[in-house]
């Protein structure tokens, strides 16, 4: 059969075959329960969809049905996530103007100048927070890849003043074993109060892959009790 033509095809109980080999079907309606093939050859058939969301509301499997939500927005150039973000395993920014972003805590105080104190800063380089001078360890270490960075911007807020010689440091490392001897920046905290900022600063060539990088003190008396917001480090 070479070409099957009508304006309507329409069943009604009468109609029934097994295998149907039509080269061409023509007609105004066609109706069935199934239909079988790949539909490579469909033109101008609508999606009807009905949506529960917003406008910018990405789309997912809601119990099998479509749906959004306006926590999770893409709007053509920006992706904005409200709430809480998990990730399990490993998460990498791919584009170097999307920016990354460090940042060490400790205990919060209240009071005419709030902030995280270092209890005691000591002499010796000493990771951040610790009191026994000389104590590198790795629980003020983070792991980052920074191949498609050119710059970092090192601040924090100083509220307290340390001793005359303090300093905070960014180390880094390229196997959590060897610390570079010239640290990626270092920032006095030893006199007055406010901003400190290293402005915008290119990374070293040797430090843009997978490196450590650690905030360290040093040059404090043992005595003297610094305070801080929380110190940051961002790149671009």
């Amino acid at each position: 059969m070479g070409h099957f033509i009508s304006d309507s095809i329409i069943s009604e109980g009468g109609l029934t075959a097994t295998t149907a080999n039509i080269t061409t079907i023509s007609a105004t309606t066609i109706s069935g329960t199934t239909f079988y093939g790949d539909g490579s050859n469909l033109t101008n058939v609508p999606i009807n969809v009905t949506l529960t969301s917003s406008q910018d509301a990405i789309v997912f499997n809601s119990g099998n049905t479509f749906s959004g939500h306006t926590s999770l927005e893409y709007s053509g150039g920006s992706l904005l996530i409200t709430g809480t973000t998990r990730t399990n395993g490993q998460f990498f920014y791919g584009n170097s103007s999307a920016g990354l972003r460090l940042q060490w805590f400790g205990t919060q105080t209240a009071g005419t100048a709030p902030g995280i104190i270092w209890t005691n800063m000591p002499a010796l380089p000493t990771t951040w927070l610790h009191q026994t001078s000389g104590t590198l360890t790795g629980d003020a270490t983070y792991i980052v890849d920074l191949t498609e960075y050119t710059q970092f911007r090192f601040t924090f807020q100083r509220q307290v003043a340390g001793a005359a010689a303090s300093n905070l440091v960014i180390q880094y490392s390229l196997d959590n074993s060897t610390w570079e001897v010239t640290p990626l920046v270092t920032l006095a905290v030893g006199t007055g109060t406010g901003a400190r900022d290293s402005g915008w600063t290119t990374i070293p060539v040797g430090a843009r892959t997978f490196i450590y990088i650690r905030l360290a003190g040093a040059g404090g008396n043992g005595t003297a009790d610094p305070r801080f917001s929380p110190p940051t480090i961002i790149f671009r």
